[in-house]
């Protein structure tokens, strides 16, 4: 198993490539591609995809960022986590390195949003500040 980071200016380049045709897994689509690639603030040499692949190419997980600004109190370049995921038998021990890769990408600079699952790996790393929730009603109409 190898860990790649793709890079915003690879972008294209690999949503057309035989790799990316070929893969059973596709780890970002074309038009989530081109929307990361026209981001006003991102970089060409951000962290833009990271891949978790067996040594044939097949994809095992994969965790994608969108670089972001942050304005309190001074501008400072952040990343989301835009999607996560690893193959539920062959990825399974892969998940936490991925995070380890995306966070040592971007200088621990991480932002995310997380269900139960994910907020414990955040918090056993030790990696993250992760806030109390505030308690409230949230509603949709």
């Amino acid at each position: 198993m190898k860990l790649r980071t793709i890079l915003v200016n690879e972008l294209e380049a690999y949503i057309v490539s035989q790799e990316y045709l070929q893969t059973e897994i596709i780890p970002i689509t074309k038009q989530r591609a081109a929307s990361h690639v026209r981001n006003p603030r991102a970089n060409p040499e951000d962290p833009a995809l990271i891949l978790a692949e067996e040594e044939n190419g097949n994809v095992l997980g994969f965790i994608g960022l969108l670089p972001d600004f942050l304005f309190h109190p001074d501008k400072k370049k952040v990343y989301w986590i835009s999607c996560w995921w690893v193959h539920s038998t062959k990825g399974k021990s892969l998940g936490v390195p991925l995070l380890l890769s995306a966070y040592q990408a971007t200088s621990g600079l991480l932002l995310a949003d997380s269900i139960p699952d994910t907020l414990s790996v955040f918090q056993k790393t030790k990696l993250f500040v992760v806030p109390e929730p505030k308690k409230g009603l949230k509603l949709f109409l």
